[in-house]
């Protein structure tokens, strides 16, 4: 599994390094707080939408705490795709984005 941390994506967002950045979250939880820039695919969307992934790109997946995430990531890496989990998800990104409210 390869892992991102929280502080990690933060530099790479504050740097502007090109990246996919992919909310795989419900509809309800990206209505209440999102990470600035990324795509919402559900997590249960993901095979059918694969398209609109480019695969020449770095994928950073989150959720909530990192289960459905970790899933998604393992699930890109096997297509092919250099996927990376972000560790403890939204969860842990809120305590270094002080904007994203904590659920």
């Amino acid at each position: 599994m390869k892992l991102i941390s929280p502080a990690e994506l933060n530099k790479k967002l504050k740097n502007k390094k090109e990246f996919i950045l992919l909310d795989v979250r419900e509809q309800y939880e990206v209505d209440f707080c999102k990470i600035e820039d990324s795509i919402h695919i559900r997590m249960n969307e993901i095979p059918q939408n694969l398209k609109k992934i480019d695969k020449n790109k770095e994928i950073i997946v989150y959720c909530h705490t990192e289960a459905r995430s970790m899933r998604v990531t393992d699930f890109l890496n096997q297509k092919g795709y250099n996927a990376y989990n972000l560790e403890d998800g939204i969860d842990a990104y809120s305590k270094i984005d002080k904007k994203i409210k904590k659920y």
